[in-house]
């Protein structure tokens, strides 16, 4: 956020105040959703239904972080690495796990949940690479 103050147009950040909450809310609410559908039996409320999903968006975020300082640092040129597609299916791997270790639901249930949360998580991730990048 702090390299955006650098660019020659002014940062839309009324759009990234309004997309952000909206989408923490939105996959906390599909995660619970989720939950509800598989009939849950561990850790269902939606204290751990938070707490689930900060731990999957900090697991993601972190297995994104050196695509993330490669671009801060301008080494990352936007060509179609193929290193990109092993993160994601890492990174989806282990959002699926995590699911299923968080909530103990097994793997047909988690896989559920995982496609619940995961699918419209992927649609918010390219919508607000779209806002930062027309920034």
């Amino acid at each position: 956020m702090f390299f955006m103050l650098f660019q020659e147009s002014p940062p839309n950040l009324v759009a990234l105040f309004i997309f952000i909450p909206v989408f923490i809310l939105t996959e906390i609410v599909l995660l619970k959703i989720g939950l509800m559908i598989v009939k849950a039996q561990e850790r269902k409320n939606f204290y751990w239904v938070i707490i689930s999903f900060f731990i999957q968006l900090l697991v993601i975020f972190f297995v994104f972080l050196p695509f993330i300082l490669f671009g801060i640092a301008g080494e990352f040129n936007g060509e179609n690495n193929p290193a990109i597609l092993l993160v994601i299916l890492l990174a989806l791997f282990v959002d699926y796990n995590l699911i299923n270790m968080i909530h103990r639901l097994g793997a047909k249930r988690s896989l559920v949940v995982f496609l619940l949360f995961g699918i419209p998580f992927i649609i918010f991730a390219n919508i607000f690479g779209m806002i930062v990048n027309s920034i």
